[in-house]
């Protein structure tokens, strides 16, 4: 099943960044396929679920992308993902006020979850104006300060260390220290 479920994601993946319309529509009926066989295999997964789902979501489909979704919520009602894009798939069906609601609860689990206060604000500014919409973007912006304050200091003075290797106005180093990438500890670069 999950076998079948990354091919998917891999042919999802080719379908969005590929430039050529039959090319797409090829990945996408395959990624729809993979998705589907995933399903069958293991007609418990919440994953599988919400994949075909947003599969359907991309193609448009958007019955299709409902019935899935509720399907992928049944199973895990607490996947941040599913309920994102059944709030989406609410507004595709002119269910606003329904979405938001969709979209207030899942806020409760998930308060710092900057995607569903994105979704928030925009449903907020289209039914109640934008006095509400601004309070869900300022609140954003909290969040968002407190998640990535280290990363921001960083950027604020003390990533950037210059200094003159012979006290020379013609050379300098620029060393990035402590760079708050997963994959690197360190990195250095001399001009």
């Amino acid at each position: 099943s999950r076998a079948q479920l990354f091919i998917g994601i891999g042919l999802q993946q080719l379908s969005i960044t590929s430039t050529l319309k039959s090319d797409r529509d090829t990945y996408c009926r395959q990624a729809i396929e993979a998705f589907e066989k995933a399903v069958q295999l293991d007609p418990n997964d919440h994953l599988s679920e919400y994949y075909l789902a947003l599969q359907h979501a991309i193609n448009y489909n958007i019955p299709e992308a409902l019935a899935h979704v509720k399907i992928a919520l049944s199973f895990r009602a607490e996947h941040a993902p599913s309920l994102q894009l059944f709030a989406l798939v609410l507004t595709a069906c002119h269910r606003p006020n329904e979405a938001l609601k969709i979209v207030e609860d899942a806020l409760e689990d998930f308060p710092d979850n900057l995607h569903l206060m994105h979704i928030r604000a925009h449903l907020q500014l289209y039914l109640k104006g934008t006095e509400a919409a601004l309070g869900t973007l300022q609140r954003m912006i909290v969040v968002w300060k407190d998640l990535f304050e280290s990363q921001t200091q960083l950027f604020n003075g003390s990533l950037y260390e210059f200094h003159d290797d012979r006290h020379s106005e013609t050379k300098s180093v620029v060393q990035y220290s402590q760079v708050s990438d997963k994959d690197s500890s360190k990195t250095h670069l001399t001009p």
